[in-house]
């Protein structure tokens, strides 16, 4: 499981449609190992969002503290874009996954976020934000086409959205 990372993919060198991670990628594999290690036999989650190193060190770069961003699927990323930013809307689907995080986000005190449980239904639906809005966007989770077509008109001139797991099948009923 260490190796394999989840069901779609031949190893964690793959993505899920099976291509090989590219050499510069490969310069993240001690990371990644480490981190992996960390989860299963340490028990512990490094407070980094799930998505690739270079996607935390490009994003991390670019977010300014005043920004306004959103986020579809909550976890690790909501505690560190909270860090980051001034104001962070994240939705969840799963109630017992939104009850976890927001214990995390009271015990550490993140006040700026803006946390939503949303039905499979619902859930993209940003109808509550402003059009051009949001500085940067995550989006992963569920429905990910239509997060996309709803938090396109959400984001400011200049803004930035990044779609997780954009290899994805187009027929995946989460995609």
């Amino acid at each position: 499981k260490i190796i394999r990372g989840g069901d779609l993919r031949k190893t964690r060198l793959h993505d899920e449609k099976g291509h090989l991670v590219s050499c510069a990628g490969l310069k993240n594999a001690p990371f990644a190992i480490i981190s992996g290690l960390s989860r299963v036999v340490l028990k512990i989650n490094p407070k980094i969002p799930w998505i690739s190193y270079n996607a935390i060190r490009k994003i991390e770069s670019l977010i300014q503290s005043d920004w306004q961003i959103v986020e579809f699927g909550s976890g690790t990323s909501t505690r560190w874009f909270a860090q980051r930013c001034h104001t962070l809307y994240s939705i969840e689907d799963n109630p017992q996954w939104f009850d976890y995080v927001s214990r995390e986000l009271k015990h550490e005190g993140h006040n700026n976020v803006v946390f939503k449980l949303q039905s499979a239904d619902d859930y993209s639906d940003l109808s509550a934000l402003e059009e051009a809005s949001i500085d940067f966007a995550l989006v992963d989770g569920l429905r990910r086409a239509d997060c996309m077509r709803e938090v396109i008109p959400k984001i400011k001139p200049g803004g930035y959205i990044y779609l997780d797991n954009s290899d994805k099948f187009a027929d995946d009923p989460n995609g």
